[in-house]
């Protein structure tokens, strides 16, 4: 009992110091570790620098949030000797508090690049090549000299239990073990019916191999049913492969189709270069739900007459987007061709050409599909702005004040109640400093802020007058940030135009 007492004594110490080598390894995992966790950021960083989505940036910060806080929680705990580090502690060298005092700035500056949207890629692969690199050596400068040392201690407590061991087991044979010799022949015999017992038992066993060795044969068979399965689906697989290639090439094709249509509905719009040029003062921001907007704008002049048109189509994307070709090119026919200068002349005779066109030969058929629309024309000569809308309206900023006209709330086209539409003209008699604001719904209507509500015409109209101060591109800035920060990581509601302009 003494021996056994003794050895159990000096295993247990020889463990401790196992043990000990154990957490150190774990150390040395540790920085096997943040080698990962750079490589992991890396691809982490790359995710979001190619994000086509909303979600798909959201998703690549969270997770270089969570990498960013293991490398540094990791790191750190080296460093300070934290928690099971701290039992290392005597084991630290210059050499490796120099080591980790190097890797620290680079650590550090490398987070701030994959938290930053303005690294270059090829900087930060540099950068991560350098603190992967330096990692490394500390680790191969360390920690191979360290368990070796504590390899060594170990064989050394495990000659000293042995050799206290053999000194017991020595005592015990010269004054201990004769006197049970008449004890072991009794034990001998106790064996033996044990025996028995073991080769009743063994009997057992082999019918038991026999019945496992049935449940194996029936576990093959089922093997090889599932290899059938799997095959199966493999076959299945690679024909969703096929669809999915189909699938790709279809929408490739659709984008590009979509990428053609956007550039022909460019060229029927306005250049903006044309209205900064027309009025003393101008911005245009347009963004679009899709790559095609339902919302347009066009200028044009005849004789002494500015005419802008600003309309908001129903639906956005293609839809939409046709009907926005389909109102310029009308536009220009009435306006261009038939010399027709009036607004509520203009949009009166705009609504009967689309329920035409939108009809067709086959009454059956009628689409209702119309627009909104605000018409402004700028009588040069007398200073004067006549006004008439559809379903729409503009905002006037003059000494401080805003004020909102509307002409009619009937849009052009769609389904008709009346018989006959008008759109009644507006005169305002323009003086130097004026702000005009045209715009679509689309701004007022998005969803965002702290309760994922709409921006609302209240809160739009004070945006405008809070910003008409200052010069137009800066308030077309100061517009952009408002709805960047109200809208977050909410998706865009509809097609945004806002148009603003000092006509004198």
């Amino acid at each position: 009992m003494i021996g056994f007492f003794t050895l159990v004594l000096g295993l247990g110490l020889a463990i401790q110091h196992v043990k000990q080598k154990d957490e150190l390894n774990r150390i040395s995992n540790m920085t096997g570790r943040q080698r990962t966790l750079v490589r992991s950021l890396q691809v982490a960083w790359l995710m979001n620098h190619q994000a086509e989505s909303a979600t798909e940036r959201l998703q690549a910060r969270r997770m270089i949030d969570s990498l960013v806080t293991l490398l540094e929680n990791t790191h750190f705990n080296l460093v300070n000797k934290t928690d099971t580090f701290s039992k290392a502690q005597l084991y630290y060298t210059p050499v490796i508090e120099k080591s980790l005092a190097e890797i620290t700035p680079i650590l550090l500056r490398f987070v701030q690049m994959v938290e930053s949207d303005t690294t270059s890629k090829q900087h930060l692969y540099q950068t991560a090549n350098n603190l992967v690199a330096k990692i490394s050596a500390l680790t191969d400068v360390h920690y191979a000299n360290l368990h070796h040392a504590h390899n060594q201690d170990a064989i050394n407590y495990l000659w000293t239990v042995l050799l206290i061991v053999g000194g017991i087991l020595l005592f015990q044979n010269l004054f201990i073990v004769r006197p049970t010799f008449k004890q072991l022949d009794t034990r001998i015999r106790e064996a033996a019916l044990a025996t028995e017992f073991i080769e009743r038992q063994n009997k057992e066993l082999f019918a038991l191999q026999e019945s496992l060795q049935v449940q194996n044969e029936e576990l093959k068979a089922k093997q090889e049913e599932l290899q059938m399965l799997t095959e199966e689906q493999k076959k299945q697989n690679q024909r969703l492969e096929a669809k999915q290639k189909l699938i790709s090439e279809a929408y490739r094709h659709i984008t590009e189709n979509i990428m053609y249509a956007t550039r022909i509905q460019a060229a029927f719009r306005t250049d903006p270069l044309r209205l900064k040029e027309s009025f003393t003062d101008c911005f245009v921001f347009e963004k679009a739900k899709d790559m095609l907007s339902g919302d347009f704008y066009w200028y044009t002049e005849q004789n002494n007459f500015k005419i802008l048109a600003v309309g908001d189509c129903t639906g956005h994307g293609v839809a939409a987007a046709l009907m926005t070709m389909v109102g310029i090119t009308t536009l220009y026919q009435i306006v261009n061709v038939e010399q027709i200068t009036t607004p509520s002349l203009i949009l009166k005779r705009l609504h009967h050409r689309i329920i035409e066109i939108m009809q067709g030969k086959n009454s059956s058929q009628y689409i209702n599909d119309g627009m909104d629309i605000s018409l402004m024309v700028f009588d040069v000569n007398h200073q004067k702005m006549i006004f008439a809308s559809a379903n729409s309206s503009i905002y006037l900023v003059r000494n401080g004040q805003i004020e909102r006209l509307i002409s009619a709330r009937l849009p052009i086209g769609g389904f008709q109640i009346k018989t006959e539409r008008t759109y009644p003209d507006i005169t305002v008699d323009l003086l130097a400093g004026d702000k005009i604001y045209a715009y679509s719904d689309g701004f007022q209507d998005q969803f965002g802020g702290p309760n994922n509500t709409k921006y609302y015409s209240r809160r739009f109209r004070e945006l405008l007058l809070k910003t008409s101060t200052v010069p137009m591109d800066m308030q077309k800035t100061m517009i952009v940030n408002e709805l960047r920060t109200w809208q977050g990581m909410h998706p865009q509601t509809d097609d945004i135009l806002v148009i603003g302009l000092q006509p004198c």
